[in-house]
């Protein structure tokens, strides 16, 4: 899915919201149906068993909230340090900055607009899909 919307909206010009509710749309009508003629029955899925912090999750309100997660929350939060750091203080997210602002300037530097557009559209729809 994420290739696809990145074809749409890098090749094809289509705007990322309205092409992303588009495809939130299909990938939401697909999968129930393929669920639907492949398992023959519409189930819930079970997520992943939640993790409690021994301590941490006691503590009122903020306890449950933070530290009674699944393992995906806590991988969520280890990334957003993670995705700070690559896109201010790499020299790949000086370019994927570089494409968002100005994508002429950073096509006129060498920078492969089209490459870095399509990398961090896939990215986004891998990040969606891990959610």
């Amino acid at each position: 899915m994420g290739l696809a919307m990145a074809f749409v909206t890098v090749n094809l010009g289509a705007q990322q919201g309205i092409s992303g509710i588009g495809f939130f749309l299909f990938g939401l009508g697909l999968s129930d149906l393929l669920f639907q003629k492949l398992v023959g029955t519409v189930e819930t899925v079970k997520g992943f068993s939640k993790i409690e912090i021994p301590i941490l999750s006691n503590i009122p309100i903020i306890g449950e909230i933070f530290f009674n997660q699944n393992i995906l929350v806590y991988i969520a939060y280890a990334l957003v340090p993670i995705a700070w750091f690559v896109l201010q203080k790499t020299t790949i997210g000086l370019k994927i900055r570089a494409v968002g602002e100005n994508p002429e300037a950073a096509d006129s530097l060498g920078v492969s607009v089209a490459a870095i557009r399509y990398t961090t559209v896939i990215m986004g729809g891998i990040l969606s899909g891990i959610a």
